[in-house]
């Protein structure tokens, strides 16, 4: 089915009443929404009203049509063919009824079954278009309670503090107080995270005319982008507070002190790709957690960890990940301390600043978005939970023995299940460049030299340009090396649009056209080697991956050694 962009203008306003189904005590919210509020903005009111902590994934049902966050790249969140993207569709799209109903689902382990009742469908007027919540009852359950009848056990439990399990169930629960509801909290923060939403939405388009997108431009320093219309740049406060909630528990828990980063942790959820986490910081400095999301991005982290490269004009080449770090006040971007500022957000000491990263091969680590923090949000609260059972002794993994920490959803048991166990095959999405054998044949009767050359594409921090999102690209440089000798055979700068191993090939065929026959041809891994394969079988020379690329490795040290000189 054809997606449709969401109606700009609202039409009407819609006031919802929500409750969880089979809730004990019963659970609900009266809110008020405008027509043009997005199912996504929704989901977010909704994680507000309750106190949710957008951990877990969530899915709308209106009618027989179901409704999903959109899904990020490389990532399967859902099938195309079954569900339609929340974002892509407003209130006023849906052609919702009084009396009506529909149905919100968050996190399909615990199964939150929330019913929305379309209470009233009111003309549209700027006077509320604030969204409000109007009344309720009870708090929200807690998360990973194990839905209603897990909730309402452990409510059970803390009403006896004879009960064999009230210690521990306490400890993990806190606090409850089961009949707490402040509405005005609510609401503060709706207005906090929603501004005043008219008819024609703030930086909204008109239907038919394309966004802008800055002009690309030679850029000199690595200051970030000034962003564009009036937008911030990250994701929306609402995920920002709930990403530094979360890395505060993380300084709290301190799990660097029995992680390596080398101690891989994987995570499997139903319906997506898996996510693979490391630990920073056992080394006394670097704190945080980076996360690999989705196949393609673990296949970089496993070549990186192949090629054992410690050269960082390589790893910048390799990186494909999403981090959250705490550092120093001069490692945070100053617009991010002025949001910082803006959401009452403090932080002291040389390693207390929280900040988050997204990497890409060949850009320079930039701003997360708002899909990023979704993946980061979840990703970090399945951490806390097998973290949990790996520090309790519940899971015992042997990492000096290549094994890895798994935590997958059980769908049988409609559980989460921490284990030991081996890193997954993950497929190989590279191959072979191909050549026209007529192409390359007089190569084959070119003069054999003795040189070892090492070939490879290296990247350096300084950055040449900017891409259409704004981010920074880093300068690339494909190089030919005499290994022996250690001299530079040839160079070229990649512009950003072109292709590193088809130039890499162009630039190893017209060294060999003019110079003859090199003896071996040395690259850094097996990807490499796939990719050259072809061309050097069919002209005869041998081809190999080695941990070996001496001359390269110091032609990188030298140029850092001048860079920082200069």
């Amino acid at each position: 089915m054809a997606k449709r962009k969401p109606t700009r203008e609202a039409r009407f306003i819609y006031v919802f009443r929500i409750g969880i189904e089979g809730s004990n005590p019963r659970i609900w919210r009266k809110l008020r929404v405008p027509g043009n509020f997005t199912l996504a903005d929704l989901h977010e009111a909704i994680q507000i009203a309750f106190d949710w902590t957008d951990s877990h994934l969530h899915s709308f049902t209106v009618g027989s049509t179901e409704y999903m966050m959109e899904p990020e790249v490389g990532m399967e969140v859902y099938d195309e063919e079954d569900a339609l993207c929340e974002d892509d569709y407003c209130l006023d799209d849906l052609n919702l009824r009084e009396k009506g109903s529909f149905s919100y689902l968050y996190d399909f382990g615990d199964s939150w079954e929330h019913k929305i009742t379309v209470n009233k469908v009111l003309p549209y007027t700027d006077e509320e278009a604030q969204p409000l919540c109007l009344d309720g009852k009870n708090a929200g359950p807690l998360e990973d309670s194990g839905g209603v009848w897990g909730y309402a056990e452990m409510l059970e439990i803390l009403k006896n503090p004879r009960h064999e399990e009230y210690e521990e169930t306490l400890e993990w629960a806190g606090d409850v107080d089961p009949l707490a509801f402040v509405p005005d909290k609510v609401n503060q923060t709706l207005k906090r995270v929603f501004a005043p939403v008219p008819a024609q939405r703030p930086g909204g388009r008109k239907p038919g005319k394309k966004s802008e997108s800055p002009p690309k431009a030679k850029v000199k320093d690595t200051k970030p982008a000034v962003p564009r219309s009036g937008k911030k740049n990250g994701p929306p406060d609402g995920k920002l507070k709930k990403l530094y909630a979360l890395m505060n528990r993380f300084k709290e828990l301190k799990p660097w002190e029995k992680l390596w980063d080398t101690n891989i942790l994987l995570i499997e959820a139903p319906g997506r790709e898996p996510v693979i986490c490391s630990v920073l910081g056992r080394g006394g400095q670097g704190y945080g957690i980076v996360v690999y999301p989705g196949f393609s991005s673990i296949l970089t982290f496993l070549r990186m960890a192949e090629s054992g490269d410690d050269n960082p004009c390589v790893s910048l080449g390799y990186h494909n990940w999403l981090s959250c770090r705490l550092g120093g006040r001069d490692e945070v971007f100053a617009d991010e301390k002025e949001r910082l500022k803006e959401l009452g957000i403090t932080f002291r000491g040389k390693y207390d600043w929280v900040f988050f990263r997204k990497a890409m091969p060949g850009l320079m680590p930039w701003y997360i978005n708002s899909k990023d923090a979704d993946i980061l949000i979840e990703t970090l609260a399945r951490f806390f939970d097998v973290y949990a059972l790996f520090e309790a002794g519940s899971v015992t993994v042997n990492f000096d023995n290549d094994e890895i920490l798994i935590y997958r959803y059980a769908e049988k048991d409609k559980t989460w299940i921490a284990a030991a166990g081996e890193m997954p095959a993950i497929p190989m999405t590279v191959s072979e460049l191909q050549v026209e054998a007529s192409q390359v044949e007089p190569l084959r009767f070119k003069k054999q030299t003795k040189l070892n050359i090492e070939a490879d594409t290296l990247y350096f921090p300084g950055p040449v340009d900017i891409n259409d999102e704004g981010v920074p690209i880093l300068m690339r440089v494909n190089i030919l090396m005499d290994h022996d000798r250690g001299l530079v055979l040839d160079q070229a700068l990649l512009k950003p649009e072109e292709d590193g191993p088809h130039e890499l090939l162009n630039l190893l065929f017209n060294f060999i056209n003019n110079h003859g026959r090199p003896k071996t041809v040395m690259v850094r891994d097996k990807f490499a080697e796939v990719e050259l394969g072809d061309f050097c079988r069919k002209i005869g020379i041998s081809l190999v991956h080695s941990q070996g690329m001496s001359a390269a490795d110091n032609f990188t040290r030298e140029w850092m050694s001048y860079s920082e000189r200069v």
